[in-house]
């Protein structure tokens, strides 16, 4: 199951270049990430499952800008015993709003930005050693991997 985060570049986002600075994409992801438990009702902190990041990997085509709103679609893509994957898709979707009346047209959007391969594991809240994710969690963010009745 795909989800899909939008986000707008604040200036803070940027570097002296005037482009994101490369660390803030994996804010990006993290921030999609959290909507997406907060929204399927995970309270981390008040669980007994919790999620750390143990990888990311992330690939570059272009860079998003102040201003320019941008989408994050992303859905799991592997699924261990303790352990998943999630892959993030970043495109640009419309850029810093040009001036009234400059007859600016919308040239090369979406624009893809990044593909970004996640590995997080999941913990026991309290001992901190590997878990499994919670069946209930598993069949709202990515029901084709879950366990069907047999």
């Amino acid at each position: 199951m795909k989800h899909l985060e939008t986000m707008i570049v604040r200036f803070s986002d940027c570097d002296a270049q005037g482009i994101v600075y490369n660390a803030n994409y994996l804010r990006f992801i993290d921030d999609a990430f959290d909507g997406l438990l907060r929204r399927s009702g995970l309270k981390l902190g008040e669980s007994e499952w919790d999620v750390v990041l143990r990888k990311a990997e992330i690939e570059w085509s272009s860079s998003l800008t102040i201003g320019e709103t941008f989408e994050i679609e992303f859905k799991m893509s592997r699924i261990g015993n303790t352990s998943f994957d999630m892959t993030y898709t970043g495109r640009g979707v419309l850029p810093h709003p040009p001036a009234r009346g400059s007859g600016a047209v919308l040239d090369g959007y979406p624009l893809e930005v990044f593909v970004a391969v996640v590995q997080y594991v999941g913990i026991d809240d309290v001992s901190r050693r590997p878990k499994r994710m919670p069946d209930w969690l598993l069949n709202m963010i990515a029901p084709e991997f879950a366990q069907k009745p047999s």
